[in-house]
């Protein structure tokens, strides 16, 4: 399970690159880093991390820090690549659009439910004035995994990890990637997922 983890994360990252470097956004990407302690904790450092082996220069927000020893062990990693992490969000949408040229969404994950609450609601009200691109992983903050949005983050680039879910089929933005050409054929034919195929040895595919 960890080893999927791991690969999963990868393809989220080689998503990023891949729009990135098709010339949307240019290098300065910033990464809002999850509420719950889940998987996506990894997906902003582990993005965050490799983004800097390309070239890329990254900040991380955390709006709340937990304090545990894995949480601590991921920011000593990022720190010791000079990866700086924002103490404050900044106030206004204009603010981050001349600071940044791409945010990344990873506030909450797919088992996210229930109202959104303060500091996280004003966080997603900024995020919506921005006019710089949007990359959310796997599911926009502020969506229903099933029933899709409900005054959430519109992103640009939606990033698909394993399969696309339910809520995928309203996003409006320019770009869909799907990461993760792990799935067994017996598994995928159990829940009908209809995965495309995979080019040569891609472990990203573009959705549209």
């Amino acid at each position: 399970m960890q080893c999927r983890k791991r690969k999963n994360l990868k393809e989220l990252t080689l998503c990023l690159h891949s729009w990135l470097f098709a010339g949307l956004a240019a290098c300065s990407p910033l990464l809002y880093s999850p509420l719950v302690p889940e998987e996506p904790l990894r997906a902003p450092d582990f993005c965050a991390r490799h983004l800097k082996l390309f070239g890329y220069q990254p900040t991380i927000y955390y709006p709340k820090r937990p304090n545990k020893p894995l949480f601590t062990a991921l920011v000593t990693q990022c720190q010791k690549m000079d990866i700086p992490f924002l103490g404050e969000m900044p106030p206004e949408p204009m603010l981050i659009d001349e600071l940044y040229e791409l945010v990344v969404d990873a506030i909450f994950g797919f088992s996210f439910k229930g109202d959104v609450r303060e500091p996280f609601r004003g966080i997603l009200g900024v995020l919506n004035g921005l006019t710089v691109p949007i990359a959310s992983i796997d599911i926009p903050s502020g969506w229903d995994v099933e029933k899709g949005n409900s005054g959430g983050i519109q992103p640009d680039l939606l990033i698909s990890l394993t399969a696309p879910k339910k809520s995928a089929t309203q996003f409006t933005g320019r770009y869909h990637y799907l990461g993760g050409c792990f799935v067994p054929p017996a598994l995928e034919q159990k829940y009908q997922l209809n995965l495309p195929p995979y080019p040569d040895t891609e472990c990203v595919y573009r959705l549209q």
